[in-house]
């Protein structure tokens, strides 16, 4: 049995290939793929329908709920995101443990049947911070692989396909869009950027444990956690290829029937709809340059072990851009070296970390109010002012008789 999770990271491509997936999962699971269905219920779920499994799985109260829910305890519930989809709202009020007892039964129901799962949430890519262990322990208690990633003789297990984007700071840009665009605020208390592509960069790369812009180390996290197998997309390779990522994924990865690098029997456009963009001019083409350099010798760090130490678990599809000349040249950077350099890159006396940088609802309705209030009591202020001085300046009115003849 095989097991695919697509993870992330954010904005390489993932809703995209949610959406070409849950659209046509009658397809794939008549070529033995299942995309599951929400739980406590029957048919697929939506693109979206598992935002909120990650959360459901490792919170200590109820999987999510709305934005004031508390549990029997009364703690406040993750809030659910996405609360209006069908598929969230079967989250709404369920335990961790009605969660996990849902997919266990799920995933045991398609081994028995003989089916593969298939199934994304970029949460999943939550496993470089504090969150990863709790993560791979929800996955194994869920999984029917006797509390593993895999079966122990290799031959079943959790498998993971991440993307590379190519120029690769193109990801970094499209990641600063989602978060400063949009409404002044959002709900659940969820905050977006405010101010220029380079003081997001400073304050992003602050940030140490971001694994991100790191799609090879979020890769590399699942193998030493226990996954069968990794496949990585060079996005650039395979638009140089004309192939559409969601095509790449299906093909190279799932296996479904394919023909000139496009799935057989689902017709039509490949659309993709997620797409950002915002003003980054503020760094210069020469910084970009640097950026890029930085991310690839990021790359190049993870060259050995997947190229060689793990060549055998290991599959990267369309690469062309990916490793460029066998990173022969390059001085090879970990994560938190390369995070260091970005951050020294960007930030300068001008631009420096700034954690108030961002506005939420909470902010948004205090400041709001304080306006408000204060606003209101000036004009009264103003207004009552106006009306003394009008008094004081207009003379006593004289009476005036209208005589007329009779």
């Amino acid at each position: 049995m095989r097991i695919l999770l697509l993870p992330g990271p954010s904005k390489t491509g993932t809703t995209h290939v949610q959406r070409f997936i849950a659209s046509n999962a009658e397809f794939f699971s008549q070529h033995g793929w299942l995309w599951p269905p929400c739980p406590f219920s029957t048919g697929h779920a939506s693109a979206g329908g598992f935002a909120n499994l990650m959360n459901a799985l490792v919170a200590k109260d109820s999987g999510c709920g709305k934005k004031k829910d508390k549990d029997k305890d009364g703690k406040k519930k993750r809030e659910c995101i996405s609360p209006k989809d069908p598929c969230t709202k079967k989250y709404l009020g369920a335990s961790p443990d009605e969660i996990r007892d849902f997919y266990k039964k799920m995933f045991a129901e398609a081994q028995k049947n003989g089916l593969n799962v298939v199934f994304s949430a970029e949460h999943f890519s939550g496993v470089g911070g504090e969150l990863g262990p709790a993560i791979f322990s929800a996955l194994r208690s869920v999984l029917p692989f006797n509390g593993g990633l895999a079966s122990r003789d290799g031959a079943s297990g959790l498998e993971v396909a991440t993307v590379v984007r190519d120029p690769r700071e193109a990801q970094l840009r499209s990641i600063y869009a989602q978060s400063s665009q949009g409404p002044p605020v959002t709900l659940g208390g969820r905050s977006r950027f405010v101010g220029p592509f380079r003081g997001w960069l400073c304050n992003y790369f602050s940030q140490k444990s971001r694994i991100t812009p790191n799609p090879l180390g979020l890769a590399a996290a699942y193998i030493e956690a226990g996954a069968s197998a990794v496949a990585v997309v060079d996005a650039g390779g395979a638009e140089e290829d004309g192939v559409d990522l969601a095509d790449a994924i299906a093909c190279g990865v799932m296996g479904v029937p394919c023909k000139d690098g496009k799935v057989i029997g689902i017709e039509g456009e490949r659309r993709r709809d997620n797409v950002r963009a915002a003003e980054t001019s503020d760094v210069g083409e020469e910084e970009n340059r640097q950026l890029r350099e930085i991310l690839e010798a990021l790359d190049c760090s993870y060259y050995d072990y997947f190229i060689n130490k793990h060549a055998n678990i290991t599959k990267i599809l369309h690469r062309r851009n990916l490793f460029r000349e066998k990173c022969r040249g390059t001085d090879p950077l970990i994560q938190v070296k390369a995070y260091a350099k970005i951050k020294d890159l960007v930030c300068d006396s001008n631009v420096s970390p700034q954690p108030n940088t961002t506005v939420s609802i909470g902010g948004i309705w205090l400041t709001a109010t304080v306006y408000l209030v204060v606003g209101n009591a000036l004009g009264l202020l103003i207004f009552m002012r106006v009306l003394t001085l009008k008094k004081r300046q207009v003379p006593r009115a004289t009476r005036q008789y209208n005589i007329s003849s009779t």
